[in-house]
């Protein structure tokens, strides 16, 4: 289980997380959606504890940080090495070796389609190449958690919406905790985006900009005014 509690980080003069408090329970699919500068991202950043914060409480339980798989909407990839090569640390600095290392790098690049790319240099790699390579990045140790931040907000190319709808389902069937990140408004299919928006399958969260002072955060499935009591 995932707990936030008035959860607040600035940069600088900047607020960009202001009193956030959720609760994502633990083997859920959990959606946070909401405009682009609304704290979406600092929210994952402090969850993976790439930040920490100002003020507030957050807590974690049941999963390690090495234990969360995690897509960000660029990942930042080293331009010379070679697709295969990579995804080999990765799998390396996430504690996989020998026979099982080598089989799951190779799993991993048959699942998302580069097996035949495995000798490209990373910088000679398509936007849907880097794509792809993202996903097996963030699946290589099988994560207990996935995070895939800010779904959406760069344009999708038609192979990974379909990997990323497979995956969803995948994982939701398996109850296996998946968090997701999107604006509201991103250009999605209509099959994934409805899948996301699922209140059965999902639970969709939305969280408003720090200037919308007095609008909190709220279960998108809870038809109540923004201001009412629970």
């Amino acid at each position: 289980m995932i707990q936030a509690s008035e959860l607040s980080k600035r940069y600088g003069s900047t607020l960009a997380l202001d009193r956030l408090n959720l609760a994502i329970p633990a083997g859920s699919a959990f959606g946070l959606l909401g405009p682009n500068g609304a704290g979406k991202s600092t929210f994952i950043k402090l969850l993976l504890e790439l930040n920490m914060p100002d003020s507030g409480h957050l807590v974690r339980e049941g999963v390690a940080r090495q234990q969360i798989g995690y897509l960000p909407e660029r990942p930042a990839m080293p331009i010379r090495s070679r697709v295969g090569e990579y995804l080999t640390l990765i799998g390396r600095l996430s504690g996989l070796g020998g026979r099982r290392l080598h089989s799951t790098v190779e799993q991993r690049l048959v699942q998302v389609g580069l097996r035949r790319a495995a000798g490209i240099r990373i910088g000679a790699c398509s936007k849907g190449m880097l794509q792809r390579l993202g996903l097996a990045v963030a699946l290589i140790a099988d994560p207990p958690l996935l995070v895939l931040d800010d779904l959406g907000t760069q344009s999708a190319t038609p192979w990974a919406e379909e990997k990323l709808y497979q995956l969803f389902n995948y994982r939701y069937n398996a109850r296996l905790p998946t968090i997701i990140t999107m604006a509201k408004d991103a250009d999605l299919k209509p099959r994934l985006k409805s899948l996301l928006l699922d209140v059965g399958r999902c639970t969709p969260y939305e969280i408003m900009a720090p200037s919308y002072r007095g609008l909190p955060a709220r279960n998108i499935a809870d038809k109540r005014p923004r201001g009412g009591k629970k």
